[in-house]
């Protein structure tokens, strides 16, 4: 009797510690979801001004290339001085085009990056809630079958129910190293 109590003691024991750590997981997890939610409303805030940057850049490009033409067209009443002026303006309006542009793509790629993250670690909370409720079950069961067990059966009896349970701990052993190293 005392061995069937040590065994399952041990079983709960590592039951509870399993619970403890799918805990800490979910709290990291949930913690690592929620600065990536600030980080992509920040990033959506951003994208959005950029995007208005970029729209307003774009007509000022083209007004700069349109100036450029007609300095071009009519380059006999324009000093060289003012044909250098347009040629510069146009030129630093296509390069901050150009720039706004590339800030915008950035923005566009990280903002991807975190929705699928976001979904990836959403989808991570959920399985450690529902191991987390099904283990609290199992601990729940455990105890009420010591108290069960050592009312109810015989010695014999309750030998073979320890080598059950030995031998579920180690399948279960066997099944979480098989995760860990394959992955979810």
């Amino acid at each position: 009797m005392k061995r069937l109590s040590e065994v399952f003691d041990a079983t709960l024991h590592a039951v509870e510690k399993g619970k403890e750590e799918i805990f800490h997981i979910y709290e990291t997890t949930k913690s690592e979801t929620q600065r990536l939610e600030k980080e992509l409303t920040f990033l959506n805030l951003e994208l959005s001004e950029t995007i208005k940057k970029v729209d307003l850049q774009h007509k000022k490009e083209k007004h700069m290339r349109q100036k450029l033409l007609e300095v071009n067209k009519n380059f006999q009443i324009y000093n060289e001085q003012q044909m250098l002026d347009a040629y510069s303006e146009a030129k630093d309006s296509q390069l901050e085009l150009k720039l706004l542009q590339s800030k915008e793509l950035q923005l566009r790629v990280r903002r991807d990056e975190i929705e699928r993250s976001l979904k990836n670690l959403e989808g991570t909370v959920k399985q450690a809630e529902n191991l987390i409720s099904q283990i609290s079950l199992a601990i729940s069961l455990l105890r009420d079958g010591i108290t069960e067990i050592s009312q109810r059966y015989s010695d014999d009896q309750k030998k073979e129910i320890a080598l059950r349970i030995m031998k579920a701990q180690e399948e279960e052993r066997r099944r979480v190293a098989r995760e860990v190293h394959d992955g979810p």
